[in-house]
C-alpha cells in the first residue's frame, strides 16, 4: 500500500495517525492507572476482571496482532484496497469524537470498577454491563475512524480465509505459550542434570541440589527458575523460524526446511545448558556480580542470536531452493553489489559488541568504549556508501529531534536503581577515567547510535517492507505496514517500549519528508544529544543506565 504523494499526512493518512494515536493514548490512560492487580473483585465475573486487570488483554492484542501481521504480510496491497474507497466524501469526523466520549467514559468506569487504591469497590452488574458497552463502543467508534463499515464487510468478503487463518495461528500461539509453561518443570530438571554434568568436568565438587532447582560450586550457586529452564528460548526460537519460513517460503525447499524448528529447539536448549554451567564458572572464578547481572541478563541473547545465525548460514546453504552458497562471491564484490551491506553491517556491529560488554559487566558498561570504537571503524569502512544519505541542512530534523527529547523525558525515569548505581561507580573512578568514560558514552549515543540504528531502521527496514526489494526502491516511500513495523521494532529495542516506538515513528517521519536517511539520523542524533546534556548537566543518569 504506497501512498501516491509520499505525504505521511496526506488523506487518509491522518485520519489514520489520528486512530494510533488515540490507541496510545488509550494505552498510557489504562496501563499507568490500572495496572497493578487489585482485590476482592465479584465473584461473578472475577475471571474476566482479572483478564483485563492482569494486563492479559495486551498479551493476547500482541500476540493476535503479531499472526494477522505475519499471515497477511504478502496481501497488504489487497487489504489496503478493501479499507481506502471513497476516501474523500467520508465523514469520520463524529466517529472521531465518539471515540474520545467512549475512551472517557471506559476510563471513567474503569476507575469505578477498579479502584486506584489496593482494594476494588466491588462493582456491580449495572456496572459491568455499562463498562462493557463503553468499551464496545470504543472499539467500533475506533474501527470507523479507519474506514467505513461498508470497507470492512468488503475486507471479510475478501480476506476472510486469512483472518481466519490468522486468528488460528494466534490461538495456536497462545496455547503453545501456555503449554511451554507447564512443561518448564520437566525441562528445568534436563537442563539442571546435564549442566551438573558439564560442571563435574570442571569441578570435583558441587552442589546439586535437584528437588530446589540448585546447582552450582561450593562458592557459588544458582537456581533455575521457570525462565532458566529454557522454554523461553525455545518459544523465541520456535517463533523466529516460523516467520522466517513464511517470509521467505517462495525461497525454501519444503517439506525440508521445517528441519530448522527440531533444530533450533535443541540447539537453542543446548546453548541454554552451556549458559548455565558458565554462569557458575564465571561467579565462582571471576566476579559474582559480573555473572550475576551482566552475564545473566545478556547471555541469553547472544546464544539466540548465535543459534540464529547458525540456522540462517543452515537454511541459506542446504535449504534454500537456489542452493545460495556463501562462498560463491567474495566479500568485498558481495557488498559492492548489495546495499544491504552498510546499511546492516553497521548495526549488527554495534548490537554485538553491545550485548558483549554488558554480559561481562557487573551493571555498569564499563567496556563500553569498545562498542564506539568498533562500531565507529565499520561506519568508516562503508563511509562511501553514506554519501547520497544527506542533503542541505534543513530545520525540521532538529525540530523533531526535540519533540523525541521531550517526549523521552515524560516516560522514561532520569532516576532509577541502575542510574544511581552508574553515578557511584563513576565517583569511584579517577576522575580522568570518569571522564574518558562519558566522553565516550556521549560520543556513542551522539555520533554511532544514531548513524548505524537509523541505517538499519530508516535506511533499510522500512524500504525493505515497503517494497520487498531494497535495490529497486527509493527512500522514503510510504507505507503504512512499513512505518507500523519499524516503530514497533525500535520500540522493542528499548527498555521503554512506548518511547521508543513513539520515537521511531518521528524519526521515520523525519526521513518521508525528503527521503533522506541523513535527515532521520540529524533528528535521532539531537534528541540523543539533549539526553546526554541532561545527564551531564542535571544529574539525571537513569536515562544513560
Amino acid at each position: 500500500m504506497e501512498i501516491a504523494d509520499n505525504n505521511v499526512l496526506s488523506s487518509p493518512n491522518i485520519r489514520w495517525l489520528i486512530a494510533v494515536l488515540a490507541i496510545i493514548a488509550e494505552f498510557l490512560s489504562l496501563t499507568y492507572f490500572f495496572e497493578a492487580p487489585r482485590a476482592a473483585l465479584h465473584p461473578q465475573w472475577s475471571g474476566l476482571l482479572a483478564l483485563f486487570n492482569n494486563g492479559l488483554h495486551y498479551k493476547i492484542a500482541i500476540i493476535y496482532g503479531a499472526a494477522i501481521l505475519l499471515v497477511t504480510s504478502g496481501r497488504f496491497d489487497a487489504v489496503a484496497q478493501a479499507l481506502l474507497p471513497n476516501q474523500s466524501s467520508y465523514r469520520w469526523q463524529p466517529w472521531a469524537v465518539l471515540h474520545v466520549v467512549a475512551m472517557f467514559a471506559f476510563v471513567w468506569l474503569t476507575a469505578l470498577g477498579f479502584g486506584t487504591g489496593t482494594h476494588s469497590p466491588n462493582p456491580s452488574f449495572g456496572w459491568l454491563i455499562a463498562w462493557l458497552m463503553a468499551g464496545a463502543t470504543n472499539a467500533v467508534a475506533w474501527l470507523r475512524i479507519v474506514a467505513p463499515t461498508q470497507a470492512w464487510v468488503d475486507l471479510l468478503r475478501t480476506q476472510g480465509p486469512y483472518l481466519a487463518l490468522a486468528l488460528a495461528a494466534g490461538t495456536v500461539a497462545w496455547f503453545g505459550g501456555v503449554l511451554a509453561q507447564q512443561l518448564w518443570e520437566p525441562l528445568a530438571e534436563g537442563t539442571l542434570r546435564l549442566s551438573a554434568q558439564l560442571l563435574s568436568l570442571i569441578y570435583s565438587d558441587i552442589t546439586y541440589l535437584p528437588a530446589q532447582r540448585i546447582l552450582g560450586s561450593t562458592s557459588f550457586t544458582v537456581e533455575i527458575a521457570a525462565p532458566c529452564s529454557g522454554y523461553e528460548g525455545i518459544a523465541v526460537v520456535t517463533a523466529f523460524v516460523a516467520i522466517y519460513l513464511w517470509l521467505f517460503r517462495h525461497d525454501l525447499r519444503f517439506p525440508r526446511a521445517l528441519v530448522l524448528f527440531p533444530l533450533g529447539i535443541a540447539c537453542v536448549w543446548l546453548a541454554n545448558v552451556l549458559r548455565i554451567a558458565a554462569l557458575v564458572v564465571i561467579g565462582d572464578r571471576i566476579s559474582p556480580e559480573v555473572a550475576g547481572r551482566g552475564f545473566h541478563s545478556n547471555a541469553g541473547w547472544i546464544t539466540f542470536l548465535l543459534v540464529t545465525f547458525a540456522l540462517l548460514a543452515v537454511s541459506h546453504r542446504w535449504l534454500s531452493v537456489g542452493g545460495l552458497n556463501f562462498a560463491r562471491a567474495p566479500a568485498a564484490s558481495q557488498a559492492n553489489r548489495s546495499p544491504e551491506v552498510p546499511l546492516l553491517v553497521p548495526f549488527i556491529a554495534l548490537a554485538a559488541t553491545a550485548i558483549v560488554v554488558a554480559a561481562v559487566s557487573d551493571g555498569v558498561a564499563v567496556l563500553y568504549p569498545l562498542t564506539v570504537v568498533v562500531t565507529a571503524a565499520t561506519l568508516w569502512s562503508f563511509r562511501r556508501a553514506y554519501r547520497a544519505a544527506f542533503g542541505p541542512l534543513n530545520w525540521y530534523p532538529f525540530a523533531i529531534g526535540i519533540f523525541v527529547f521531550l517526549i523521552w523525558l515524560l516516560l522514561v525515569p532520569g532516576s532509577s536503581s541502575e542510574g544511581q548505581r552508574l553515578a557511584q561507580r563513576l565517583s569511584e573512578w579517577p576522575l580522568w577515567l570518569a571522564y574518558v568514560w562519558i566522553g565516550f558514552r556521549l560520543v556513542g549515543s551522539v555520533v554511532t547510535v544514531p548513524f548505524a540504528e537509523e541505517l538499519a531502521f530508516r535506511g533499510y527496514l522500512i524500504r525493505k517492507l515497503a517494497s520487498g526489494n531494497i535495490e529497486e526502491s527509493r527512500p522514503g516511500v510510504f507505507t503504512w505496514p512499513s512505518f507500523i513495523i519499524s516503530s514497533v521494532l525500535f520500540g522493542l529495542l528499548h527498555e521503554s517500549f512506548l518511547a521508543g516506538a513513539i520515537a521511531g515513528g518521528a524519526f521515520a517521519v523525519a526521513l518521508y519528508r525528503r527521503g533522506k536517511v541523513g535527515d532521520a539520523i540529524l533528528a535521532h542524533m539531537t534528541t540523543n544529544l539533549l539526553i546526554g546534556l541532561t545527564v551531564i548537566v542535571a544529574g539525571h543518569w537513569g536515562l544513560w543506565a
